[in-house]
Order: C-alpha cells, then structure tokens, then sequence
C-alpha cells in the first residue's frame, strides 16, 4: 500500500471527497485524482468535500466542511 492509497482510504473512511489546500484557493483535488500536483505543496493539503464552484456555475471544488475553519 503506498501513501496515495492510504491517504484515499483515510479520507474515505471519514466521508470525505478529497483534498484543499488552505493556502491556494485554487487548489484541490478528488478522490478520483488524488494529489495530481504530485511535490511538496500537497503536504498543506487538509481533508474536504465536494461543493458546487461559486465561480464556475456546474463546476465543483474541493473546500472544508461547513463547520471547519469557522466556515
């Protein structure tokens, strides 16, 4: 098992679509294709689901759950 899978296994587990990066709020990715950046800057990464784009409407982004982060 290598850290992807685990990662994805993790985030499964706990009702989660993928990951954000609280750093670039253009930044985020899902299950489906976890951490395609692939360097250090997934290691900022925190859990998040899937939410619709407020910039892009039928598009979707990765973000924390409501009740994360004050949001």
């Amino acid at each position: 098992m290598n850290v992807r899978e685990i990662v994805t296994e993790w985030l499964s587990e706990h009702d989660y679509d993928g990951l954000w990066c609280p750093n670039d709020a253009e930044c985020g990715c899902f299950l489906d294709d976890l951490a395609p950046c692939s360097d250090e800057s997934c290691l900022w990464c925190e859990p998040g689901v899937r939410k619709p784009d407020p910039d892009n409407e039928g598009e979707w982004i990765c973000g924390p759950r409501e009740t994360e982060h004050g949001r």
